[in-house]
């Protein structure tokens, strides 16, 4: 009797566990860099509760990535939604550049540079592309990003030994002889100096 008890109770949990095993869907992770090629708020992504977390697409190496909303996007001294970006287009505009508005954030190569966009004529004649940094997540074929970094040129260092530094003005003398990189130091307190 005891040993057609446990032969029932390994049945039925076998069974049960039959039951309960499901497929799990995985998410298959990703990342990309490059330069941004088109940038647009989009509401129908989501309902935001604030509309300063609306969502956004943001197309990178012709992948186009949902940034869902909520998302913060980080640029190096500060953070900002898509939302807030699109409304602060002004601040990140060229000197002497044209307003953009709203319908364009001032960071994506379309922005300036789209066969139904021609660039405007007093576009800065170094005009400098962004480039942004996404991870996130593939899910139902659709890019979604969790994490967001954006910046202008950000793998454009150098290095080098410092030759000299000419400190009434704070310029620095990096690299090798004949032709070294000049750069200057960003302190306050050197440019007073200086005067």
């Amino acid at each position: 009797m005891f040993n057609l008890i446990n032969k029932l109770t390994v049945i039925a949990g076998g069974l049960l566990l039959m039951v309960s095993v499901q497929a799990q869907t995985i998410d298959t992770p990703f990342s990309l860099v490059g330069h941004i090629q088109s940038f647009k708020l989009d509401t129908t992504i989501c309902t935001p509760s604030n509309v300063k977390l609306t969502g956004a697409t943001m197309k990178v190496n012709g992948i186009t990535v949902i940034l869902p909303c909520n998302l913060i996007i980080q640029f190096p001294a500060t953070y900002l939604s898509p939302y807030e970006v699109f409304q602060g287009t002004k601040v990140f505009s060229a000197p002497g550049s044209v307003s953009i508005g709203t319908t364009k954030s001032g960071l994506a190569l379309d922005d300036y540079l789209s066969a139904t966009n021609p660039p405007p004529a007093n576009l800065p004649s170094l005009f400098i592309p962004y480039e942004v940094s996404i991870a996130g997540n593939i899910v139902n074929g659709r890019h979604i990003a969790g994490l967001v970094n954006l910046s202008q040129q950000p793998l454009n260092v150098a290095g080098g030994y410092i030759q000299f530094i000419d400190v009434s003005d704070g310029t620095i003398y990096v690299g090798g002889n004949p032709s070294p990189a000049i750069t200057s130091a960003t302190d306050p307190l050197l440019a007073t100096a200086a005067r």
